[in-house]
């Protein structure tokens, strides 16, 4: 446990490939999402296309609800699709998803 300063999150710095392959594919997702809201498109079709690769199309209204409500206490900061490493908000809500199933 961290004794001064912020903790170290999980994931922080990782590359998407060095992910294991469930938070791969939300990480995926996550960035689909951002990139069609940064084009003003719907994002849950975005989502339900990556999320399909594993039959869990269905989890995509969810999930944008929560990057949603994540989206309006504070503006997030999510990778692009191609993006070499996890950054902003992209390994605390890894984490939270890992501890949540």
């Amino acid at each position: 446990m961290a004794t001064r300063g912020l903790p170290a999150w999980p994931y922080t710095g990782t590359a998407p490939e060095d992910l294991p392959p469930a938070e791969h594919l939300l990480l995926d997702t996550m960035r689909a999402w951002a990139e069609a809201c940064r084009r003003e498109e719907p994002p849950v079709p975005a989502m339900r296309r990556l999320l399909a690769t594993e039959r869990a199309e269905a989890a995509a209204p969810a999930l944008d609800a929560l990057l949603r409500a994540l989206a309006q206490a504070h503006p997030l900061t999510l990778g692009c699709p191609l993006c070499p490493r996890l950054v902003g908000e992209e390994p605390p809500i890894l984490l939270a998803a890992a501890m949540a199933a």
